[in-house]
């Protein structure tokens, strides 16, 4: 693996770490 494929994977698991935990916060803390 390429420094520069490593790079784009770290982007794209941040990526969904980041949507993932934004999802979550918002529903907990919709009050549903």
């Amino acid at each position: 693996m390429t420094r520069r494929e490593r790079r784009m994977l770290i982007v794209y698991v941040v990526t969904i770490v980041v949507l993932a935990g934004a999802l979550a916060w918002g529903i907990a803390n919709c009050g549903c």
